[in-house]
C-alpha cells in the first residue's frame, strides 16, 4: 500500500520505468547503425532500408540518373588516413542529378573501445603517429560522440564507427506519441499501478550525409 512505503520503494519502481524507457529509445535509434551494413535488417523492428533498397552503408549506392554509384562505405580501422578517405568521399558526394550535395562531415560517432584512439586523433596538436613537426589537420575538425548503445555490448561492435554531417544527413526519428507516466489508485487496496508508454519510428530516408565503417580492415 502506498501508505506504506516507508521506504520509497513505490518511487523508485516509478523511475526504473523511466530508466527502461530511455535504454529501449537508446537502443531502437542505434539499431540504425549497428545493422546499418544489413539491408532489410534490424533488431529493434526497425527493419532497416533505404529508398534504393540498400543499407544505409553500401559500397555501391545507385544514382537514378544511371551515374557512377557511389559508396559510404569502408572496412578501415580508425586512423588518419581512413578519416582522410572518408571526409574526401563525404565532400565529394553527388546527388541524383550529378550535382554535388556540399556535404560538411563534422561528427565522429564511436563505441566507448575507440575513445582513446578517437581522442588521440582529433584532440593531438601535432600529426598522429609521426615524428614530423606537422600540424594536425584534424585536430577540432569532427566532434566526437561516444555513445555505448554502438558497443559489442549492446548488440553493436567494438570496431565500428561513423561519420556524419548533422546538418544534411538523413537520419530520422518521429516520436508518436511523447512518453506518460500514468497511475491508478485502486479504492478496495489502496495498491498504485503505473503505466509509461511512448510511440516513435524511426530509420532514413536518404544515405547522403552519412558514412560507416566496420573498422576491421575486412
Amino acid at each position: 500500500m502506498v501508505d506504506d512505503d516507508q521506504f520509497r520503494e513505490i518511487e523508485k519502481r516509478a523511475k526504473g520505468l523511466a530508466i527502461s524507457l530511455n535504454r529501449t529509445v537508446e537502443k531502437s535509434a542505434a539499431d540504425v547503425l549497428n545493422n546499418g551494413t544489413t539491408a532489410g535488417g534490424g533488431t529493434e523492428d526497425t527493419h532497416i532500408s533505404g529508398g534504393d533498397s540498400y543499407a544505409l552503408f553500401y559500397a555501391s549506392h545507385p544514382r537514378s540518373d544511371g551515374g557512377t554509384a557511389i559508396s559510404n562505405t569502408t572496412s578501415k580501422d580508425l586512423a588518419e588516413d581512413a578519416i582522410e578517405d572518408i571526409t574526401v568521399a563525404m565532400r565529394e558526394t553527388l546527388d541524383d542529378r550529378g550535382e554535388l550535395m556540399l556535404v560538411a562531415p563534422d561528427t565522429l560517432i564511436i563505441p566507448p573501445s575507440l575513445e582513446r584512439e578517437a581522442r588521440i586523433l582529433l584532440e593531438s596538436s601535432g600529426r598522429v603517429g609521426t615524428t614530423n613537426n606537422d600540424i594536425n589537420p584534424y585536430q577540432g575538425a569532427l566532434n566526437l560522440v561516444v555513445w555505448p548503445f554502438i558497443s559489442s555490448a549492446a548488440g553493436g561492435s567494438d570496431t565500428a564507427y561513423y561519420v556524419m554531417d548533422k546538418s544534411s544527413h538523413k537520419l530520422n526519428w518521429f516520436w508518436r506519441k511523447k512518453s506518460s507516466l500514468d497511475q491508478n489508485l485502486d479504492f478496495d487496496t489502496g495498491n498504485v499501478e503505473y503505466k509509461l508508454t511512448a510511440r516513435w519510428s524511426n530509420g532514413f530516408s536518404d544515405w547522403r550525409g552519412t558514412f560507416g565503417s566496420t573498422g576491421d580492415n575486412a
